[in-house]
């Protein structure tokens, strides 16, 4: 059921590696949330998660994990303006006051090497906690 049922292959999804470039608690609950809880990500828990059978399978399977990559800029390339989001953080670290943020999200249509591979943080770690949050989420993971 859940090779026929997902989004895996929507246009805003396949063959492509998400970052977010800033802390993952400043997604907040409801922007990470689902995605810790449910194995399989968005692609998965869109069309499972209120499937009594599926959506339990699904919350049961792996362990949390927050993965720290240094990400070619190259590889960003058909993202969302990775260069626009790196000169207004220098602009910020220099005391500029900006009306757009400095947080941003790309995606990589290529394989990032395991070299670039920098941290691997897993729940219930300390660091996964405090780079989550999730400690003040109303569930436990």
């Amino acid at each position: 059921m859940l090779v026929s049922k997902n989004q895996a292959d929507d246009r805003n999804r396949a063959n492509m590696l998400w970052f977010c470039f800033y802390s993952p608690h400043l997604a907040g609950r409801y922007g990470i949330e689902r995605f810790f809880r449910s194995w399989g990500g968005e692609a998965l828990f869109n069309s499972h998660e209120d499937n009594p059978i599926t959506g339990e399978a699904l919350l049961a399977i792996g362990n949390p994990c927050l993965i720290k990559a240094n990400v070619p800029i190259a590889s960003l390339k058909d993202s969302y303006y990775p260069e626009s989001s790196m000169i207004r953080v220098f602009l910020s670290q220099r005391g500029h006051r900006l009306d757009n943020g400095i947080e941003h999200e790309g995606f990589s249509l290529h394989d990032i090497k395991p070299e670039n591979i920098v941290e691997i943080v897993e729940y219930p770690s300390n660091r996964f906690i405090e780079l989550t949050k999730c400690d003040t989420w109303e569930q436990a993971l």
